[in-house]
């Protein structure tokens, strides 16, 4: 029983102790729970605020594996989002800070662009694009990229694969063979080496529009009379770097700039910036980057922050202006540019013209705008300009404006102008994601010259260097100094020259051509930037004058030997010049004899002049034709004698020039010396503007002391 009563106090002890325990045991396992669920909250709000301060960097261009060109320009674009927003976006390559790009407000933007132009050298290069969020924190993105220089294994330029002498240095005009007169023809088939000429031979072959026979015609050639070279306007240029000889400090070495000589360092600068600013400096502290530390955050971190979409990324624009017309004369022209959002921008222009300004020097090739845009809004474009003479206050242009949609922004050219008077004209192009692999290439027109044969026909030339599959031809502007213009369309995309025999200029005129690329899509023609413009100067019109000399008035007649103031027997000439050539009318009746049976003094007969008016073709040369026909006989005195047919001389003249009428009449005698009874001449500038040439005479005269001429001009063609 003892032992039953100790077993059952156990049994109720050991049942006290266990309902005393519950409540603890359940305080702890809430305590666990609730411990659980605050490590489940606070893992799920730390995986949240992570993934929203972790930065996404993807970089658009260049691709990852990429070749590119040696020291050519590269655009790099890149994009960083983060929900912490970004603060600094930065450009690394191979270990070098390129660029560095930081927010305007210390808290950031989102998402943050990279937009910057790198030159590569040839080799293999890693690009990383390292961005830092608002809490400091970093993230990155690297490709690797390759540059390779041109196959040139003898240095001149020219790819081995379009080398023509891929050993031996030339020229691009010759093919890459040796050229050392820079005309196109090669040294070992140039019979002119040493002097710029045109094919086949090489030679110079002037003619009258091109006296120094280089291709290039007077009208455009700096030196017209020195063998030179197109690209010195016409002047020597040996070293063939554009600049003329008499102008090149280094005229042995080809130069880039206006002096002729080489760039100082040699090459491009590693720091693509136009101010020349200094490269940027890294953060103090920050070390830099390593290709090793990119992180892609993962799922779930990557479902709550992904990439935006490719419909959804800024695209890379580039704007660039090549024409600009102001119809104010103004000494001074300046505008105010903005794209899109962006604050404008004042620009500066030289004059090209009475009223175009080279806007492109300003405005495209190297100075071209490049900025990221949302692909799926339209580009606004503004433009204001202003314009000043000296001394006087600025003048305001129409204000332009103009939006572009995605569809416009593939080359094709733009324009904007007032909707009524055409006061101010711009035209441009926006490209997509550059103009280089956008805009069609422009043609580089070569000077008029005849055909390989050297005799004709006359030729248009041109080179391009495009993919012809994507265009649709060519497209001539011909503008004459008359005013005409018309257009000339090639739908030969392989074509390359022009037969001009339709399109000659008249004589004194001057017409100038320029070509453009034209390609169709959707029924809208897309067009290259114009080329060069090369111009065509016809020779001068040549017209003829028909001088008629009618009369000479003898007043006061000189006496002579014998005092009977009938000076005479007469010979002389008449005359007309135009500068170069002189046309001449010689008479004589005039017969003297010194034999025997004359007189101690001799005799001279023929015909006399007194007082009064002769028609010279009628009493002077037709008096001489009677003496002559009245001979029956050798012995005849006036054998001797001689009048021209027509008392009238035509000679050829060019608009412009002075032509010098004259005449002589001389007194035979016998007891002295012959004397001078009427000697003049006189000019007269002809301007056919200013005359009826057709059908109305001019009349001239010249008057002596004892004899008028007279005569009258009648011009023709």
């Amino acid at each position: 029983m003892n032992s039953r009563n100790y077993a059952g106090e156990a049994t109720l002890v050991s049942g006290r102790k266990a309902k005393s325990k519950l409540p603890l045991i359940l305080g702890c396992l809430g305590a666990l729970a609730l411990l659980f669920l605050i490590v489940i909250v606070g893992g799920f709000f730390y995986m949240t605020t992570s993934a929203s301060g972790q930065s996404v960097v993807f970089i658009r261009a260049p691709q990852d594996g990429e070749i590119l060109e040696a020291d050519q320009p590269v655009q790099v674009s890149a994009l960083a989002r983060d929900d912490q927003k970004i603060t600094r976006i930065e450009l690394w390559v191979d270990g070098v800070l390129i660029d560095a790009q930081e927010s305007n407000t210390q808290s950031g933007i989102n998402p943050f662009p990279l937009l910057t132009t790198w030159y590569p050298q040839a080799g293999a290069h890693t690009l990383i694009v390292r961005a830092f969020n608002a809490r400091g924190n970093s993230s990155q993105a690297t490709i690797t990229v390759g540059a390779t220089a041109l196959a040139d294994r003898d240095l001149d330029g020219i790819a081995d694969d379009a080398d023509m002498c891929p050993d031996q240095p030339g020229s691009e005009a010759a093919g890459g063979c040796p050229d050392r007169d820079f005309d196109g023809v090669t040294d070992t088939t140039d019979a002119c080496p040493d002097e710029a000429g045109l094919p086949p031979t090489g030679c110079p072959t002037p003619s009258a529009s091109d006296r120094d026979g280089d291709g290039l015609l007077d009208a455009a050639d700096a030196c017209p009379d020195e063998v030179g070279s197109p690209l010195a306007d016409g002047c020597p240029d040996a070293d063939a770097d554009g600049v003329a000889d008499a102008t090149d400090a280094c005229p042995t070495e080809p130069g880039s700039g206006i002096d002729g000589c080489p760039d100082a360092d040699g090459g491009l600068p590693p720091d693509p910036a136009p101010s020349g600013d200094p490269p940027p400096m890294p953060r103090p502290g920050d070390e830099p980057p390593i290709p090793d530390d990119d992180e892609e955050p993962e799922s779930p971190l990557f479902e709550a922050f992904p990439l935006p979409e490719p419909d959804e990324l800024p695209v890379q624009l580039e704007i660039e202006a090549y024409s600009l017309y102001i119809r104010e004369a103004v000494e001074r022209a300046w505008c105010y540019v903005q794209l899109g959002d962006e604050d404008p921008r004042r620009y500066d222009f030289e004059p090209e013209g009475e009223h175009m300004w080279n806007i492109a020097e300003e405005f495209a090739g190297e100075n071209s705008v490049h900025l990221l845009h949302d692909q799926n809004e339209a580009l606004s474009i503004s433009l204001n300009c202003l314009g000043a003479n000296e001394g006087e206050e600025p003048v305001a242009m129409e204000e332009l404006a103009a939006v572009h949609p995605r569809e416009e922004w593939d080359g094709r050219r733009l324009e904007m102008r007032p909707e009524t008077e055409n006061t101010i004209q711009v035209r441009y192009h926006i490209c997509s994601p550059s103009c280089g692999e956008t805009v069609l290439q422009t043609p580089l027109l070569a000077p008029i010259t005849l055909g390989p044969t050297g005799n004709g026909p006359y030729l248009l030339r041109w080179r391009w260097e495009g993919n012809e599959s994507e265009i649709d031809g060519f497209l001539f502007r011909r503008t004459s100094d008359t005013g005409a213009e018309d257009n000339i369309w090639v739908y030969d995309p392989g074509a390359r020259s022009l037969d001009l025999a339709d399109y000659m200029p008249s004589c004194g005129e001057r017409i100038e051509f320029y070509g453009i690329v034209f390609r169709r899509i959707d029924g809208i023609n897309i067009y290259s930037p114009p080329s060069n413009t090369v111009s065509w100067a016809a020779d001068p019109c040549t017209y003829t004058a028909n001088v008629t000399f009618t009369t000479l008035d003898v007043h006061n007649p000189p006496a002579d030997e014998q005092g009977l103031h009938q000076p005479g027997p007469i010979y002389g000439e008449f005359w007309v010049s135009n500068g170069t050539t002189t046309e001449m009318l010689t008479f004589d009746a005039c017969w003297c004899y010194f034999g025997p049976g004359s007189t101690f003094w001799g005799t001279c007969e023929g015909l006399e002049l007194q007082s009064g008016t002769y028609s010279i073709n009628r009493d002077i040369f037709g008096w001489i034709d009677r003496a002559k026909a009245s001979c029956l006989g050798d012995g005849c005195r006036s054998n001797s004698f001689h009048a021209p047919f027509s008392s009238s001389l035509h000679i050829p003249f060019e608009d412009g020039d002075d032509l010098t009428i004259g005449g002589r009449v001389m007194d035979c005698d016998a007891r002295n010396a012959n004397d001078v009874v009427f000697e003049q001449q006189g000019g007269i500038r002809i301007n056919i503007d200013d005359l009826d040439y057709l059908t109305v005479p001019l009349p001239f005269g010249l008057n002596g002391d004892h004899i008028n001429l007279n005569s009258f001009i009648r011009m023709g063609r």
